[in-house]
């Protein structure tokens, strides 16, 4: 199967500073193993790593994998349905591709 960009997202498909900034912002408001799971998907998922200059690298990743994987996570956790709002509202773009996402490899149904 082949995992197709929404054109609309393509721009800001390895751009993943905005969301990683929000998530670090978020992470008093969401349950700690919630926002550590999403820093693991990140980790395992990264596409590729660019020095920004400080001590730490930074990750780029699929923005739509990373959405899906959050609102599966969040709907596996139980998480209030207030938070699974404010995860769309925080993904800008689609959910998955076709109805899938990718996770260390695995072809996964949203």
């Amino acid at each position: 199967m082949i995992l197709k960009i929404n054109p609309q997202a393509a721009e800001n498909q390895y751009d993943s500073s905005f969301i990683v900034s929000t998530i670090k912002k978020m992470a008093n408001i969401l349950p700690k193993g919630y926002v550590a799971e999403l820093r693991s998907f990140i980790r395992r998922n990264a596409l590729g790593e660019m020095d920004n200059g400080s001590p730490s690298k930074v990750s780029y990743y699929c923005p739509q994998c990373l959405k899906a994987h959050a609102l599966k996570t969040a709907e596996e956790m139980n998480l209030d349905n207030e938070f699974i709002e404010l995860i769309k509202e925080v993904f800008y773009i689609p959910s998955g591709h076709n109805g899938y996402y990718l996770d260390d490899g695995e072809l996964i149904k949203v």
